[in-house]
């Protein structure tokens, strides 16, 4: 079965980041089915936050999420992930974002 949601960004890499520092991110979601899709996202961890321009979207459509992540005082390579689904079929893509606090 064909996935109904793709992404071209799969690893968002925020590169060398401060302690305690806000970064802000864009991803996409492509709707690859010829049928309406229900999205949902959830981060990780509570210090990211994204955000969908809508949860459904049209066959073949193509949108752009954001976020904002609060990095911690903890130095070293960081590894936060959302996972977004597709709730009318269940299809699952995960997004990587990376870093490393110095």
């Amino acid at each position: 079965m064909k996935p109904t949601i793709v992404t071209t960004t799969p690893t968002i890499n925020l590169g060398t980041c401060q302690p305690n520092s806000n970064h802000h991110f864009t991803f996409n979601i492509t709707n690859n089915s010829i049928e309406n899709v229900t999205l949902s996202i959830r981060p990780s961890c509570g210090c990211t936050r994204p955000v969908l321009d809508k949860e459904t979207m049209g066959p073949l459509e193509m949108q752009f999420g954001k976020g904002e992540i609060h990095l911690s005082s903890h130095k070293g390579v960081f590894n936060k992930f959302l996972m977004i689904t597709d709730t009318n079929s269940g299809n699952v893509i995960q997004i990587t974002i990376t870093g490393n606090v110095v």
